[in-house]
């Protein structure tokens, strides 16, 4: 069995992200009026929506190389390789040394950024908070959606790491491998 990331699991991740964001639009103007408002931060272009796309951009460079870097960590803890790229406008952590993971242990891998970073925004200012985890959550929700998918699936599964998703390995096939 194989969770393959195609086109559609884009589209679909991109539609969840857009639901998520109407979900929160009260939070980002008011995190973007406060910000910008006088004596706050430089209106660098006079203009609201191109000086709140700066900061969009501004923080969300950061914000991908932690949540990234959190993937990466988890594999590496769990006697991973890695490497990062980028496919199209989605940055990516991949596992290279094609080790089996327990379900539960990638499970791990998948929520941990998402957990962490809504975690560590309630310990910045809340207009940057706000947004910081509004920014993480929307960029989180192809791992989310992966997450679900394995609800499913048996805790006794191992899950290897594609190029292009994952495969589930039931765990007596993994027993015949070794």
């Amino acid at each position: 069995m194989s969770f393959n990331i195609t086109w559609k699991t884009h589209a679909a991740c991109f539609i969840l992200s857009i639901i998520v964001s109407f979900a929160f639009v009260d939070v980002m103007y008011s995190s973007f009026l406060y910000l910008l408002s006088a004596y706050r931060l430089l209106n660098i272009t006079g203009n609201f929506v191109a000086d709140a796309s700066l900061i969009v951009i501004l923080l969300m460079i950061p914000v991908i190389i932690l949540h990234e870097a959190l993937h990466g960590l988890c594999y590496i803890s769990f006697g991973g390789k890695i490497r990062f790229g980028f496919k199209g406008i989605y940055a990516y952590c991949q596992e290279t040394s094609g080790i089996k993971l327990l379900r539960i242990k990638f499970l791990i891998v998948l929520l941990v950024p998402v957990t962490l970073i809504s975690i560590l925004s309630l310990f910045i200012p809340v207009y940057f908070g706000s947004l910081i985890f509004i920014m993480n959550l929307v960029g989180s929700t192809g791992d989310l959606v992966m997450a679900l998918y394995l609800v499913g699936i048996d805790n006794n599964s191992y899950i290897l790491d594609t190029k292009n998703g994952f495969e589930v390995i039931d765990a007596k096939a993994v027993e015949k491998l070794q």
